[in-house]
């Protein structure tokens, strides 16, 4: 198993949650990471108030409220995705963006993004955007994220940052899989 990015690299791994898998947004996550240390990140929310799809409203919703004293919060949706722009841009040229089965959440928030200010943003958005998705298959994928959230007793999905740091220890684990397997081949 070769790996696109090395995990050495800088990178930045990002997680949305909406309203709906085409809805609003409502938080996102952005953390940095330089030698697989969390150097900054990014913890913005928009506590809407009602939620237009039921899942959102009973997975989603909860998570937020419970986490929000650590949110930094957004008045609406487009401050939320202006904040998450700023940071993004202040990062992108120095680090490889990563999400974990990114369509249509993180591809949208990133498209959305680059819409409000075409003209300006048209070749600032990450290029590639790279999926964990597409880098292992899907029960290993499963196994390594799952092992994050039963090491962090307090992690629980749907919140953007464990999300990330879920995305990047298994990221992480498949870096250090993917150099065993090129050493035994050695």
């Amino acid at each position: 198993m070769e790996l696109p990015i090395s995990p050495n690299e800088k990178i930045m791994v990002v997680d949305a949650e909406t309203d709906g898998l085409y809805g609003d947004f409502v938080s996102i996550g952005a953390v940095v990471y330089d030698d697989q240390l969390v150097t900054t990140m990014f913890n913005g929310v928009w506590m809407k108030e009602t939620f237009n799809d039921s899942w959102a409203d009973e997975h989603v919703k909860p998570i937020l409220l419970d986490a929000k004293d650590n949110l930094t919060t957004y008045s609406n949706e487009e401050d939320l995705m202006n904040a998450f722009w700023d940071f993004y841009s202040q990062h992108r040229e120095t680090c490889r963006t990563i999400g974990y089965t990114i369509y249509p959440v993180e591809c949208r928030l990133f498209q959305r993004c680059v819409e409000k200010n075409l003209k300006e943003r048209r070749f600032q958005g990450p290029y590639p955007l790279y999926d964990l998705a597409s880098m292992a298959q899907s029960e290993l994928l499963r196994e390594l994220t799952q092992e994050y959230y039963r090491e962090q007793a307090t992690s629980v999905q749907h919140n953007h940052i464990e999300d990330c740091k879920a995305t990047a220890h298994a990221f992480f684990k498949l870096g250090q899989l993917a150099s065993s397997e090129t050493l035994n081949n050695a």
